[in-house]
């Protein structure tokens, strides 16, 4: 197993490799979890159709109680993993708002309002790329036209 990734990588091509590693796991994630979903919704067909095999299977017999018991747990079980999986996103997502409030301002020199905030989501968030409206080659340029008499 390799050793974690350093939690303070500034490099572009690093992050953006971590950044991808990240998405492919998050897509991972919610196949596994719709596969999850359509199995559970499956096994309530199966509960369904036991109910009809007997009497001895009846609604709210022994048997039927417990297996309606079994997919309510799971159910409940994939309910909280899906909310700890939303908590850990959205924690990513303010801790990646923070490193691009940094960047810009370690660029700029300027705080960024969310407006900035939410148009550098859309870049890749690294403030040396040229293609980033924020990027230091930007500002100098933008400073330099202002000078100018």
């Amino acid at each position: 197993m390799p050793a974690p990734p350093s939690r303070s990588a500034h490099s572009p091509k690093l992050l953006r490799g971590l950044r991808d590693c990240i998405d492919s796991d998050v897509a991972a994630i919610l196949r596994t979890a719709h596969s999850i979903k359509a199995q559970l919704e499956a096994l309530d067909d199966s509960n369904a159709a036991n109910r009809a095999l007997s009497p001895r299977f009846a609604a709210g017999i022994s048997v039927d109680r417990t297996r309606i018991s079994v997919t309510h747990g799971i159910r409940a079980k994939l309910r909280d993993a899906m909310i700890g999986f939303q908590k850990l996103r959205k924690t990513i997502l303010s801790d990646h708002k923070e490193t691009l409030k940094q960047n810009y301002y370690n660029a700029t020199g300027k705080l960024a309002s969310d407006k900035v905030l939410d148009e550098m989501l859309k870049w890749s968030g690294d403030p040396m790329d040229p293609r980033w409206p924020w990027s230091p080659s930007t500002a100098r340029a933008r400073s330099t036209r202002s000078r100018a008499p």
